[in-house]
């Protein structure tokens, strides 16, 4: 799967995920800071919206969407770290696309030393 253009290769080169991947990161630590929260009002709501009545709730269809990505249950959703998704998104990007970025990440380390 080619990108099609070199615009895909900014996010890798700047160390950022491409952004579905850094929506679906971002909202997931987002759940997880809801399961952990001190309010028991907020741990509840979190739990009924991912667990019970998820296609009824934005944080449910979110959890879903980032369970999907990573081909994950949702029970496991609070374990993934940042590398994980670094490692689907490396995944995604063709072999040709990999190291065109590992070159042009070597020339630009050049050009600024």
């Amino acid at each position: 799967m080619g990108l099609g253009t070199h615009s895909g290769l900014l996010a890798p080169l700047c160390g950022l995920l491409p952004l579905r991947f850094e929506l679906a990161c971002r909202c997931s630590r987002f759940i997880v800071k809801c399961f952990n929260s001190s309010y028991s009002i907020v741990r509840f709501v979190a739990g009924q919206s991912v667990f019970h009545q998820r296609m009824q709730s934005a944080i449910g269809r979110n959890a879903q969407h980032s369970a999907t990505i990573l081909k994950t249950s949702l029970s496991k959703l609070a374990s993934i770290k940042k590398i994980t998704w670094t490692t689907v998104n490396n995944k995604v990007l063709c072999d040709l696309d990999f190291s065109n970025m590992i070159v042009i990440r070597e020339l630009c380390i050049t050009l600024i030393i």
